[in-house]
């Protein structure tokens, strides 16, 4: 570990940059790859990273966060309010469109499937910088397409080698009309 001066707050504490990736890694004795990798989205990684720098004592154990992305406790009331009271004059439509992208954002857990992932990417992408058809075309459709196939195999080899469960689970859950 490097070592600092007790008044200096290193950069990492006070700079996140916007990567479109963040993981928590493991290394094993074999430093060539990771022995655990966990995909964070970018508030899962400000999270942990304020609460390294913590419980490292480089900011005091009541500050809320670290960072760019701190917010003093009135700002952030301040725009939630804001955004209550736009989501209030919405009409349904667009309430709707809201609720949809939440949703997505709520059942993300890592590509719980390929639709999802790439609807949670989209609103990332556009939250750090405006959407492109290049950004889109280069950098977000490949990767759907490629997690929609390896979905496909998955869900395809799995139904073949446990039809029962298949069947049996067809048989407790309605299905679904819209799919």
């Amino acid at each position: 570990m490097q070592k600092q001066n007790e008044n200096e707050i290193p950069e990492w504490v006070q700079d996140t940059p916007p990567e479109c990736l963040y993981q928590l890694c493991m290394y094993g004795a074999e430093y060539n790859d990771p022995a655990q990798n966990i995909d964070l989205t970018r508030e899962e990684y400000l999270d942990l990273k304020a609460a390294l720098a913590r419980m490292r004592g480089i900011v005091p154990p009541d500050k809320p966060d670290a960072g760019e992305s701190a917010e003093s406790d009135a700002a952030s009331g301040e725009r939630r309010a804001a955004i209550v009271a736009r989501l209030a004059e919405l009409p349904g439509v667009r309430l709707a469109a809201i609720e949809s992208a939440l949703n997505a954002l709520d059942r993300n857990r890592g590509s719980v499937t390929p639709a999802e992932q790439f609807v949670t990417d989209i609103l990332r992408a556009y939250h750090r910088e405006p959407l492109t058809p290049q950004t889109v075309e280069e950098d977000l459709l490949p990767e759907f397409r490629e997690d929609f196939q390896d979905m496909r195999k998955l869900t395809t080899d799995f139904a073949r080698q446990y039809p029962a469960e298949v069947a049996a689970s067809r048989k407790e859950e309605p299905r679904n009309a819209d799919r």
